[in-house]
């Protein structure tokens, strides 16, 4: 539910923050200091595709803002996955513009409709222990725009002289991760099937999917990789964490039915995303083995 793994008061590394940075022709990264998360742009002849919103509507009126200062071209909107660091700015998108497209997996459409007020109050909860009063309010008075064009498997967007495909490259991070690739860019944006700067977040992933959905990308990302969170990385950064997500798999798959939480915390330790999310994961895969209740 949360869709990241950054703790309360956390603050990214030295850098380049809140501001573009042109990754490929025409495509435009905007690293955000706020949970370290990376907004796309990509620049077509007649439109352009916005991938992803932020989490409430301060801070996507400063996306506003700093995409009118790059075009004044109309948008479309692409939800990489439904968390609402990536989705919930675009009620304010919206706004801006009533006839705009939000395209995403069908799965993410259903899940804001269905969870939209349990993400509210674990944000406002988050920003609260954070200290963060003002944000808390924000997110709380959020009412999710919900994906008006959705898919399953992929789709292809036209934004005038430039082709973007869209694909679900299968369960990872959640059930319904989004991939944009801009071919004439030899860019992959990849939400946060993958994450820089951070272990993987693990709460509504699926541990052992996710590396074999990372297998199944590789041969088709492009040179230049963005990541949901963290600095632009490359294929070869991709295949070591797929690699650690194998890892994190083979040990899930090791564990007893009836591991206690002491295994778990012994098992976690030796993994190679780290103690805390490797431990998010063991009790994730835990959860899915485990009966469900009558």
């Amino acid at each position: 539910m949360t869709g990241f793994d950054l703790p309360p008061g956390y603050e990214p590394p030295a850098g380049q923050f809140d501001r573009w940075r042109e990754v490929g022709s025409g495509v435009l990264v905007r690293r955000h200091r706020a949970f370290d998360l990376n907004v796309t742009l990509v620049l077509g002849d007649e439109r352009v595709l916005v991938v992803d919103t932020h989490a409430h509507d301060g801070y996507a009126r400063e996306l506003v803002t700093a995409i009118r200062s790059v075009t004044a071209l109309p948008w479309v909107v692409l939800l990489t996955h439904a968390h609402f660091d990536h989705s919930f700015g675009c009620a304010t998108f919206v706004a801006e513009q009533p006839d705009l497209e939000i395209w995403s997996h069908q799965a993410c459409h259903d899940e804001l409709a269905r969870g939209g007020q349990l993400q509210r109050e674990f944000a406002a909860g988050w920003f609260r222990e954070a200290g963060r009063e003002h944000d808390a309010g924000a997110v709380r008075d959020v009412v999710p725009a919900l994906p008006s064009r959705t898919f399953t498997a992929g789709a292809e967007l036209d934004l005038g002289g430039r082709r973007v495909l869209l694909h679900h490259p299968g369960r990872g991070h959640t059930d319904h991760d989004v991939v944009v690739d801009v071919p004439d860019a030899g860019v992959s944006i990849v939400g946060d099937l993958v994450e820089e700067g951070a272990p993987p977040s693990f709460e509504d992933a699926y541990p052992l999917d996710w590396p074999v959905t990372l297998t199944t990308l590789l041969p088709r990302l492009h040179p230049v990789v963005v990541p949901g969170h963290g600095d632009v990385v490359d294929p070869g950064f991709v295949a070591e964490q797929r690699d650690s997500l194998a890892a994190v798999a083979e040990a899930a798959r090791t564990l007893s039915p009836d591991a206690e939480e002491l295994d778990l915390l012994r098992a976690a330790a030796r993994l190679p995303v780290g103690r805390r999310a490797g431990l998010d994961a063991l009790r994730r895969s835990r959860s899915m083995r485990l009966p469900r209740q009558a």
